[in-house]
């Protein structure tokens, strides 16, 4: 359990925990919970569950991605399994995932894509950017750019960038876990309606209102 990982290298502690696990909202994993209540780190919870995977952790930037890289990953795989390519060596692609990795994910990912996978661990809200950053249908205005332009003008000190976009990124989630969190739909309810949605071209939202 990532709780007892995270007593363990000692970033939290049992009363501590148990708090957190009483007033997590339904549906929320309690590893976005730990980090968006500011009781860890995203990079805390990195590395916790790394090493309940016994994978490596590391952290990445959306746009350093080769579009080469991109290419190897269809849109409707890298959505569904919300994994981003970052690595190729030979036959080896490797993964960046926010989560932990089933044996049968890695299977089907493979098959679908023809490679070797293998992954790692990266801190929360890095692939959820990095989705909606290649693969989005409907593009938004880039988060970069918005806190670029505010140092521009004054709004905020240059020495405050990387903390503010760490804290943005960190609070980024998936709208199916949003969803689920605010008990708008349930887990099962959800994978089966993600399927079919892979099958259109429409933005997941306008698909589940739909």
């Amino acid at each position: 359990m990532i709780g007892q990982i995270l007593i363990e290298q000692g970033v939290l502690d049992e009363a501590r925990l148990l708090q957190r696990l009483s007033d997590k909202p339904s549906g929320m994993k309690i590893g976005t919970w730990l980090v968006h209540s500011g009781t860890i780190s995203a990079v805390a919870l990195s590395q916790g569950l790394a090493a309940q995977a016994n994978v490596a952790c590391q952290s990445i930037a959306a746009d350093d991605i080769s579009p080469d890289l991109i290419d190897k990953v269809p849109a409707r795989v890298a959505l569904h399994y919300a994994v981003l390519p970052i690595g190729l060596v030979g036959n080896q692609l490797t993964m960046a995932s926010e989560s932990i990795l089933s044996p049968i994910v890695l299977a089907a990912l493979r098959r679908k894509l023809g490679l070797s996978v293998q992954y790692v661990i990266v801190p929360i809200g890095q692939v959820t950017v990095g989705l909606r950053y290649w693969y989005a249908r409907l593009r938004q205005d880039e988060p970069r750019e918005a806190l670029a332009q505010a140092i521009r003008v004054g709004r905020l000190d240059p020495s405050l960038e990387q903390e503010a976009w760490q804290r943005y990124e960190s609070h980024q989630v998936l709208l199916g876990e949003v969803l689920q969190s605010l008990g708008r739909i349930d887990t099962a309810a959800f994978s089966a309606l993600f399927l079919q949605h892979a099958q259109t071209e429409e933005p997941l939202g306008q698909f589940l209102v739909a």
